[in-house]
């Protein structure tokens, strides 16, 4: 009810006035918030999953496009990391995935995440890394809107090393993506003359959540197995791209050039510009706030490169 009386004062003191009046009325509904614009539906959905491998309960996520057609699908192994698959990387990267067209399960490995944890490691199938992934191929490759001729497997650190390993024994994968696989790991950890071998066990302890006394004469040859040194006693293997930050440590890095240099068969590497060992991430998955926890360059440099691999012949 004020208004009018404000704008006749203003109108009986002249054109200054009645200047300044629609100023401040402009200024007004300036300052109106504007309505948040409306994000778009996506195009895959994402739901809990969970399975078995051997008496353990392995559980994950599932995203899917809404899609009519089969499309080639991949299946994603974390790295040593307290959080599985609920780290977010895993979780951007899935999503990225899922909207380019592929279904995608992330799953968490025995003892890490929110699967089960081995009750005791008294032997190496205790720690059966490789079966929990072949587990996991077996559930995607059941569900509705998946080309079971078209597999991947996509892993970043620990989870590149189970994945090529794992490629090596099963021909139904097509093609291995490997994101900062382990690297220096016979010369840090396991080899003879490793220069810090307690520090994977540790590591292994805390990541699973085991007892201390983890025995060293099971984790390590274990481990042994699951580094991409191996594919230089497999030079038949599937194609494998090997990604990794370009701000990664230089020695890590140059490593793992030597190692591309001398492995044979198809590969391919790529170098992500602005990267550390998690791609502009925050280490835990906390919602839907990309701002806060993720630079979206990086992350859509490493889907966008990992999409034009996969789709070429």
């Amino acid at each position: 009810m004020r208004w009018p009386w404000i704008l006749a004062v203003l109108v009986f003191l002249g054109g200054t006035g009645t200047a300044i009046f629609f100023l401040l009325a402009d200024r007004r509904i300036q300052d109106d918030p504007a309505p948040a614009p409306r994000e778009p539906a996506p195009s895959f959905t994402t739901r809990r999953t969970e399975f078995k491998s051997g008496t353990l309960d392995l559980r994950g996520a599932l995203y899917l496009p809404k899609q009519n057609v089969a499309h080639p699908a991949v299946v994603f192994a974390h790295g040593r990391s307290i959080f599985g698959c609920n780290q977010t990387l895993y979780v951007v990267l899935c999503q990225k995935l899922a909207a380019r067209g592929y279904p995608v399960l992330a799953f968490d490995f025995r003892g890490f995440g929110r699967s089960s944890d081995p009750p005791q490691v008294d032997s190496p199938d205790d720690l059966d890394f490789l079966g929990d992934l072949r587990q996991a191929v077996g559930h995607l490759l059941s569900q509705p809107g998946v080309d079971r001729e078209q597999l991947y497997l996509v892993g970043h650190s620990f989870g590149a090393g189970v994945a090529i390993r794992y490629s090596l024994d099963d021909s139904r994968v097509r093609k291995v993506v490997a994101i900062s696989p382990p690297r220096r790991s016979l010369e840090l950890h396991l080899g003879e003359d490793a220069k810090n071998e307690e520090a994977l066990e540790d590591m292994i302890e805390y990541a699973m959540r085991l007892p201390e006394g983890l025995p060293r004469e099971i984790l390590y040859p274990v481990m042994r197995e699951l580094v991409p040194d191996v594919l230089l006693e497999h030079p038949v293997h599937v194609p494998v791209l090997f990604v990794e930050g370009a701000q990664e440590r230089p020695e890590d890095r140059q490593f793992l050039k030597d190692l591309y240099e001398k492995i044979q068969g198809p590969k391919e590497y790529v170098a992500i510009e602005g990267a550390e060992h998690f791609y502009g991430t925050r280490r835990l998955w906390r919602g839907p706030r990309p701002a806060d926890q993720f630079r979206e360059s990086i992350v859509e440099d490493l889907a966008a490169s990992i999409d034009r691999w996969l789709m070429n012949p």
